[in-house]
C-alpha cells in the first residue's frame, strides 16, 4: 500500500510565494512518479493528477463542496525540497477542511484512487477518478443509514475472514440491500445483539431468498467497550488484507461513506468488545428462525419482526468449509 499519510506529514508548507490555489510543495507519488502528494500554503493535503502530455489547460468548472474542491487541468507551480521549482499541468483534488480526522481519511482514499489510475491514466480516467472521489465527499453530508453496531459487525466478519477478497467482493453496494453480503446462490445477513441474548431484527423477505439460493444467518453479541476495537480500526484492518487491490479499497470507502454519512467521524471512534464478538460468532441456516406464519394477507407487505434465535440449530462450520465460495470464505482465518 502507499504510504500517503507520511509522505504527507514529511512535506513542509510552500513558503516566499503569494496564497495561490495552483502554488504547492509536493513530492512523487512512489511507482507514480508523475503525480504527486502536496501540501497547499494552509497546510492541507492536495492530490496533483498529471494532465496527459497533449492535454491544453482547460476551463473547465471547478467543483467545491463543504470539504473539497478540484480544478481539472490547470497550471501549477510545484516547489521540491531543495527549493527548486517546476511547472505544469495537473488537475488539482484538495482537501479544504482544517479536520486533521479527515484529512487523514482523504489520504487513505486516495490510495485506492491513485492505484486504479495507474501512472499515466487518460482523460477520461481521471475524469472518472474525479467523479468517484467528489460522490464520496457529497455522501459525507448525507444521514447515516445505518446503525455503527450493526455495520461494526459487518466490518468485523470482513476483517477476521479467511478471504477477506471473496467476502468484499459479496459486499452489499448499497447498505439497503436486502443482504449484507451475495455471491452466486450464497447470502449472508449479519445480525448483532447488544448483551448476551440472541435477539434479532428480521424483515420477511430476508428469510424467503429466491428460489435456488440459500441463506445464512450470521449472529454476534456486542457489548461496547472502551477498551476494545473501534470501527476505525477493523476499516484499517481490512485496509492491510486488501493491499494490491485497489478496486476494493475504492468499494470499502464508497460502502463506509454511503452508510456512515455525515456520522462517519463519530462512528470510526466507536468501540466494542473484539473477544465477546469473536466467542459469539454463530451461524444459522434462514430456515431454522423463527418466523412469522405462511398466512399473512396478500395486501400485507413489507413485514418485521424480532425473533429470539438462541434455541435454532446452528450451522456447523466444517458445513460451510464443504458448501466453499463465500461460506467458506467468511470464517475465521
Amino acid at each position: 500500500m502507499l504510504d500517503l499519510i507520511n509522505l504527507f506529514n514529511e512535506l513542509t508548507r510552500p513558503s516566499n510565494v503569494p496564497e495561490s490555489i495552483s502554488r504547492f510543495s509536493a513530492r512523487s507519488v512512489p511507482g507514480y512518479e508523475r503525480h504527486r502528494i502536496a501540501k497547499d500554503h494552509s497546510g492541507g493535503p492536495v492530490l496533483l493528477i498529471a494532465s496527459p502530455h497533449q492535454a491544453k489547460p482547460t476551463a473547465a468548472i471547478p467543483v467545491q463542496l463543504e470539504h473539497l474542491t478540484v480544478i481539472q487541468n490547470t497550471e501549477c507551480t510545484i516547489t521540491h525540497e531543495d527549493n527548486s521549482q517546476e511547472t505544469g499541468n495537473f488537475s488539482i483534488i484538495r482537501c479544504t477542511s482544517n479536520d486533521s480526522a479527515l484529512q487523514h481519511y482523504f489520504l487513505q482514499m486516495l490510495d485506492g484512487v491513485i492505484a486504479v489510475l495507474g501512472p499515466a491514466p487518460s482523460a477520461n480516467e481521471v475524469s472518472r477518478a474525479i467523479h468517484n472521489l467528489v460522490e464520496l465527499f457529497r455522501a459525507m453530508a448525507e444521514p447515516a443509514r445505518k446503525t455503527v453496531q450493526g455495520f461494526w459487525a459487518e466490518l468485523f466478519l470482513i476483517a477476521r475472514s479467511t478471504d477477506p477478497v471473496i467476502v468484499m467482493g459479496a459486499w452489499h453496494p448499497s447498505p439497503i440491500d436486502i443482504y449484507d453480503f451475495s455471491a452466486d446462490h450464497q447470502r449472508i445477513e449479519v445480525k448483532s445483539a447488544n448483551g448476551r441474548v440472541r435477539q434479532h431484527h428480521f424483515s420477511l423477505a430476508q428469510l424467503q431468498p429466491p428460489a435456488g439460493s440459500h441463506v445464512l444467518i450470521a449472529s454476534i453479541l456486542m457489548e461496547r467497550a472502551g477498551a476494545g476495537v473501534s470501527l476505525g480500526d477493523l476499516i484499517e484492518e481490512i485496509r492491510s488484507r486488501l493491499a494490491g487491490k485497489p478496486e476494493l479499497l475504492i468499494r470499502l470507502d464508497q460502502v463506509v461513506v454511503a452508510t456512515l454519512g455525515e456520522s462517519w467521524r463519530r462512528a470510526f471512534e466507536q468501540r466494542f468488545d473484539y473477544e465477546l464478538a469473536e466467542a459469539s460468532l454463530r451461524f444459522y441456516s434462514a430456515t431454522d428462525i423463527p418466523a412469522v406464519g405462511d398466512d399473512i394477507p396478500p395486501t400485507v407487505s413489507d413485514v418485521h419482526f424480532k425473533a429470539n434465535i438462541t434455541g435454532s440449530t446452528e450451522v456447523k462450520r466444517q458445513q460451510m468449509r464443504n458448501a466453499g465460495g463465500l461460506y467458506r470464505a467468511v470464517l475465521p482465518r
